[in-house]
């Protein structure tokens, strides 16, 4: 095209402005971008409500150390509890905390509740209860899919975070057919495990990083920086920020 030339629109006139959604998101991807997010803006809503029971058994395992679970924990609770309830005592195998290790299982069995498709067969139940953290599992294990959960549902609204800071002082709703074009390229860099490190323990923490690769060890980092900058998580002592 000649330098300076000028299209015409068919039968005449000039064009000013490029044709409507030359610079936008095609009008299927732009409607399933807006669906995108309006689940994020929602989930970042609800984050406060969704994280609670994560966060609460994350805190009671955090306030009780000695807190014992795995197999055979949950039989031995139940007779524990009936037999309290006639005055008589058993031996205590959680450090006479039976009020906390009740109320770890009360969150544990709601997280399990609120995963997605909950009211589904048995042999799905069960498969999800291996997927995802029970009270027969050894606390190492629950600690640390917990944590992991909980960075699941950080990083989703971190993602709508990032969208934000690329938008600055402006309407987000007026993006919306934007956004999975804007955040698709950014969330495929990330580690989500980066928004779950406070809540896991160092060695848990040094495991996971034993397993990368080179590359995985440096998105990673990057993902820890990100971490930073929009959720305020402090990077662990093994993966500083700008390392």
């Amino acid at each position: 095209m000649p330098q300076g030339f000028v299209p015409m629109f068919p039968g005449g006139g000039y064009m000013t402005e490029p044709p409507p959604g030359a610079l936008e998101t095609p009008k299927g991807l732009g409607d399933v971008s807006a669906t995108q997010y309006s689940s994020a803006v929602d989930m970042a809503q609800n984050f406060p409500i969704t994280s609670q029971p994560i966060t609460s058994a994350l805190g009671i395992l955090r306030a009780n150390p000695n807190l014992e679970t795995g197999p055979g924990q949950q039989q031995w609770q139940t007779w524990q509890g009936f037999f309290r309830g006639f005055g008589f005592q058993l031996r205590d195998m959680t450090g006479d905390n039976l009020k906390d290790w009740q109320e770890l299982s009360k969150y544990l069995a709601q997280i399990l509740r609120d995963q997605p498709g909950a009211n589904h067969t048995d042999l799905a139940r069960l498969n999800d209860a291996a997927s995802n953290p029970h009270a027969d599992q050894a606390r190492p294990a629950i600690q640390e899919l917990l944590a992991r959960m909980l960075g699941q549902q950080r990083f989703q609204v971190a993602r709508l975070q990032y969208f934000q800071s690329l938008h600055p002082g402006e309407d987000l709703d007026a993006y919306a057919r934007d956004f999975r074009r804007e955040t698709n390229k950014w969330a495929a860099q990330q580690d989500t495990v980066a928004w779950s490190t406070d809540y896991m323990e160092p060695a848990q923490i040094r495991n996971y990083m034993k397993g990368l690769t080179k590359q995985g060890y440096e998105k990673f980092q990057n993902s820890a920086e990100e971490a930073l900058r929009l959720s305020g998580i402090q990077p662990p002592a093994y993966a500083p920020a700008g390392g």
